[in-house]
């Protein structure tokens, strides 16, 4: 994508890797750990110090026929782990942010397997990737329920482990705080529109949120603001409550509207973003996480939509 120059100001749209959440303490949301825990932290590049960083999602866990091991599934942007495909790559999976790693799975020490999204038939490719986790034991992870796939609702949550921001609501704009990485943060924002997005060698339906301060005078001081995805936050999902079944992924983010001002990164009023529509590609999730996992592993089949029968929590 092509980065617009404007007055003294540079606006630029460009895949998250580069992209965590800019949220308000007015409109923050706390899930239960079953939703949380399921969420990761993912890093990836040539070595175990490189800068790549993002987020992803278990849609699936896979236990071994026999034994306490077993395999887990993880949907994330493609973009996250490009950096990471050459003979020397390492990939990183923890379960805790970077002031508390927690739990973490190298790819030194154990194996990780990528299947990158698919190719459309222009070349471009799906912002997706899927990585399976080799676990030698199951117990050790924490309570998680991993969710549906699901169309896009009206109001979604939204989840990632990148960067924060200031909201200064005098000036109707978040200001990104520096530094890189941070720890989960979780807000929603209401439904934009579905669209196809370009951009770079990416191209996907896609789910488009606006950033919306509140109130709706733009001459008013905001009072509130929903989110919008900074750097750290890619590959993170978003979802929607499905009643008694749980939650249910609509999207993995993939690319944000960022700002420069004076040196200064941030995110004004009416930026965008977009998010891989996961129910577009709901097939190729499935066979993606086969594909990731070597058999045997589980003779449960992953199915269109994720069957109930594979909503089951970890143990402790």
């Amino acid at each position: 994508m092509q980065l617009r120059t404007l007055i003294l100001t540079a606006l630029a749209v460009v895949p998250a890797w580069s992209h965590a959440l800019a949220i308000s303490a007015l409109n923050q949301l706390f899930p239960g750990d079953e939703i949380t825990n399921a969420i990761v932290r993912v890093r990836a590049g040539p070595n175990e110090d490189s800068w790549g960083r993002g987020s992803g999602t278990i849609i699936d866990r896979r236990p071994d026929e026999s034994g306490p091991g077993g395999w887990i599934c993880v949907l994330t942007a493609d973009h996250v782990v490009s950096f990471a495909l050459g003979s020397y790559d390492y990939q990183e999976i923890g379960f805790g942010g970077e002031s508390a790693p927690g739990l973490r799975f190298k790819s030194t020490t154990t194996v990780i397997n990528v299947v990158r999204g698919p190719v459309n038939p222009d070349g471009s490719r799906v912002d997706m990737a899927i990585l399976g986790i080799r676990v030698p034991d199951l117990s050790v992870l924490p309570d998680f329920e991993v969710p549906t796939i699901a169309s896009p609702g009206t109001t979604h949550t939204v989840a990632g482990y990148g960067q924060t921001a200031t909201f200064d609501g005098a000036n109707r704009r978040y200001l990104v705080d520096p530094g890189v990485g941070g720890d989960l943060l979780v807000s929603f924002n209401t439904f934009a529109d579905l669209t196809v997005k370009s951009i770079s060698f990416y191209e996907y339906a896609s789910i488009r949120y606006t950033t919306e301060f509140g109130p709706t005078d733009p001459t008013m001081p905001a009072i509130h603001a929903e989110a919008h995805t900074l750097r750290g936050d890619s590959g993170g999902p978003s979802w929607r409550a499905s009643g008694s079944s749980g939650w249910s992924i609509v999207g993995v983010h993939s690319a944000s509207t960022s700002r420069l001002f004076e040196g200064r990164s941030w995110v004004g009023d009416h930026d965008e973003w977009w998010d891989v529509q996961v129910d577009a590609y709901s097939d190729w999730v499935r066979t993606g996480c086969a594909a990731a996992v070597p058999e045997p592993a589980s003779l449960l089949a992953l199915t269109v939509g994720f069957a109930a029968c594979l909503r089951r929590r970890t143990r402790r």
